[in-house]
């Protein structure tokens, strides 16, 4: 029987730091983690400054910057696919026209993006969620640190920041 390996190059991004590693599988039934890597972010420069403090925003430029740094130590590497995970509950917006044509990933407008308003955000008060809808799940509660909740939040009080906007999603979009 041929050795059939895959390597499959996983991404982490957390709420402090990418975890990057690459895992070989052999035959889909043995697995060997070939190398990983972990990068914090810069603290002084993630957070958005100058906000309340039950705020918590991070740059995307930074977050960007670090998983550049992180996959430049896996350089040469042959890789057959990519995963992705990170904080679920992040929200990020940004507009469709920040991807140039052709597309240039070393020039992406991050002024086209918002912050990563990330799962640790308070901004949604008690008051505030219960002005939200009521979720069709009778399980689902909606907590301040949603994205969902945040873009109620954003559409009820900063309504023109907004507007620039035309997608949404995790930071792992």
């Amino acid at each position: 029987m041929q050795k059939m390996e895959k390597n499959i190059l996983s991404v982490d991004i957390g709420t402090s730091s990418v975890k990057i590693s690459i895992v070989s599988i052999c035959n889909g039934d043995s697995y060997e983690i070939k190398s990983q890597s972990k990068c914090y972010y810069d603290i002084e420069r993630i957070r958005a400054k100058n906000l309340p403090t039950n705020y918590s925003q991070q740059n995307v430029q930074q977050i960007f910057q670090t998983i550049d740094n992180a996959l430049k130590s896996f350089n040469g590497q042959n890789i057959d696919s990519i995963t992705v995970c990170g904080q679920m509950h992040s929200c990020v917006l940004w507009n469709h026209h920040l991807f140039a044509d052709p597309f240039d990933p070393e020039n992406l407008r991050f002024n086209m993006i918002s912050d990563n308003y990330d799962w640790t955000d308070g901004r949604c008060d008690a008051e505030f969620l219960k002005t939200l809808p009521t979720p069709d799940s009778f399980a689902d509660k909606v907590s301040s640190g949603f994205g969902c909740a945040t873009l109620f939040w954003l559409k009820r009080f900063q309504p023109d920041y907004l507007q620039q906007f035309d997608r949404c999603g995790t930071i792992m979009d």
